[in-house]
């Protein structure tokens, strides 16, 4: 698609919801997509498979609530792989380069982004948020900025939901970080919620600039209260409180 798209909820530049059943597959984005919430370049809402895809385009959510705005899908609960995303994303809460808001046992596979991701909180290079669902092989360049908190390199918050666990392995990010609390080289935050499953971060390394203006900011993680191994930084961040959850230092580190 080529043309700009615009609406309120579920907004994509291919499909507004993509079902159980569809598949998303050999396409691309260039055109402008806008919308309130749930608004992707391919989908707004995606419980099937998109795989083979691009966007080039601006993904926007233009709402001071949840916008759950992503590069490629805005709300995920599916498959998405094999994707890419350089266009500019910006929203609310909930914004990330690839999805927005991964959830429900949602899949982000082999993708990336090197577009600028702007929000005010649940910020990441790849996905805003990951909850109780599986993010692999990924990673980010592009800049990425939140007004707020939770917001990480590659994912602004990770946590699991209920009795379904959360993991992050074989990501990286390369580009600059900056937030206000809850900042990370690659994820803002890390947390087992009521310890029914694990929030875990695996294979992971960070080499962009990380800045906070508050407390937990951190090289990797900004707060860490789950499970993160093999994880590195190379990259000093800069804080006003020194609260950090999981410090950087120059070698790799396993918590």
């Amino acid at each position: 698609t080529g043309g700009s798209i615009a609406g309120q909820k579920q907004v994509g530049g291919v499909a507004g919801y993509n079902g159980i059943v569809g598949i998303i597959t050999n396409v691309y984005n260039t055109g402008a997509v806008d919308g309130l919430t749930d608004v992707g370049s391919m989908a707004g809402s995606n419980e099937g498979k998109v795989t083979n895809a691009y966007n080039t385009g601006t993904v926007s959510a233009s709402n001071n609530d949840v916008t759950d705005v992503g590069g490629v899908v805005g709300a995920n609960k599916g498959t998405v792989t094999h994707v890419h995303n350089t266009g500019m994303v910006s929203g609310y809460r909930g914004a990330g380069g690839v999805v927005g808001y991964n959830n429900g046992g949602g899949t982000i596979e082999d993708a990336y982004n090197t577009g600028a991701v702007n929000g005010n909180n649940n910020v990441g290079g790849v996905a805003g948020s990951n909850v109780g669902s599986t993010i692999t092989n990924v990673y980010n360049t592009g800049m990425v900025s939140g007004s707020k908190d939770y917001v990480g390199g590659v994912v602004g918050s990770n946590r699991n939901d209920l009795f379904k666990k959360s993991t992050i392995t074989n990501v990286y990010n390369t580009g600059a970080v900056s937030g206000n609390a809850h900042v990370g080289g690659v994820a803002g935050s890390n947390v087992d919620n009521k310890n029914y499953a694990e929030s875990t971060i695996a294979n992971a390394y960070n080499t962009g600039t990380v800045s906070g203006s508050k407390d937990y900011v951190g090289g990797v993680v900004g707060d860490n209260k789950g499970t993160s191994t093999d994880v590195h930084t190379t990259e000093p961040q800069t804080h006003k409180n020194h609260a950090c959850r999981l410090p950087l230092e120059k070698k790799k580190r396993t918590t």
